[in-house]
């Protein structure tokens, strides 16, 4: 069983229409929609939602969980109700027609994958990033910068166990997407590209990531990224000790190394 999963907020109702009719128009419709609602109005989720063509399930945010432990109950939840296959998708992104298809297609062809990601594109059609790796199957892949996004990104809930589901929890960074993915590759676990799958990457002022982040902003995302995995590879605590050396107001012309996020602050 398959489902879809994301969180809505308030402010991205707004692009809740046009998530609505991305869904609709996937080849592949054997999948449910499972949302968390984290403060949105219900009345209005409801009503844009009735004209999504999948059983459509909500959760709402009772409980007043972070960023990352919204993600972590859409993990879990969908694996509790019985789902074997999470397909993560972000309320403000659209997906070609293909992405479900090809995505499920991937996964039960290479049952030993934990996780698979697709291609990233701006809504202008341009890449978003390039030479993403086919398989990802070392942390050092993921050490300096991050490729795998929670809407380009999908999980096969049978390879995850609830306890390490539950380990989750408790991470104050909005990087979660990176922290997931690192984790699941310090267990051993790997990753496969599905290029053909495309997810359109919405670039404005709400969208706290973007393209290309300031370097000031990487620094910080990065100590907390680091300090959090270093109970996990020791890597990370030498990492952790080189990027709390630098001096922040020295940092004015790191060059881009590749167009993956987090990538200006390359640490040797």
């Amino acid at each position: 069983m398959m489902v879809f999963g994301t969180v809505i907020y308030a402010k991205a109702i707004v692009f809740l229409d046009e998530f609505v009719e991305s869904l609709n128009k996937q080849t592949n419709k054997n999948f449910d929609l499972l949302v968390i609602n984290d403060g949105a109005d219900e009345f209005i989720i409801r009503d844009k939602l009735s004209k999504c063509r999948c059983t459509v399930r909500i959760i709402n945010n009772l409980e007043n969980l972070n960023v990352s432990d919204l993600r972590v109950k859409l993990i879990e939840e969908s694996k509790r109700r019985g789902y074997d296959f999470l397909i993560f998708g972000d309320i403000d992104d659209l997906f070609s027609r293909n992405r479900v298809k090809d995505l499920e297609v991937a996964k039960n062809n290479n049952l030993d994958f934990t996780f698979f990601y697709n291609s990233l594109f701006k809504f202008d059609l341009t890449p978003a990033m390039e030479d993403i790796p086919k398989i990802t199957d070392s942390i050092e892949q993921l050490i300096q910068y991050n490729y795998i996004g929670l809407s380009n990104s999908s999980l096969n809930l049978n390879n995850l166990s609830y306890n390490f589901i539950n380990s989750l929890k408790g991470y104050e960074s909005f990087v979660f997407d990176w922290y997931l993915f690192s984790r699941i590759v310090c267990m051993g676990e790997r990753g496969l590209f599905v290029r053909e799958a495309k997810t359109y990457y919405r670039i404005y002022e709400d969208n706290f990531v973007g393209l290309g982040s300031e370097v000031k902003k990487e620094l910080e995302v990065k100590k907390k990224h680091y300090a959090t995995m270093a109970k996990y590879n020791p890597i990370y605590l030498t990492l952790f000790n080189q990027i709390c050396s630098i001096d922040v107001e020295s940092i004015s012309d790191y060059s881009r190394k590749t167009t993956f996020w987090w990538n200006k602050i390359i640490l040797q």
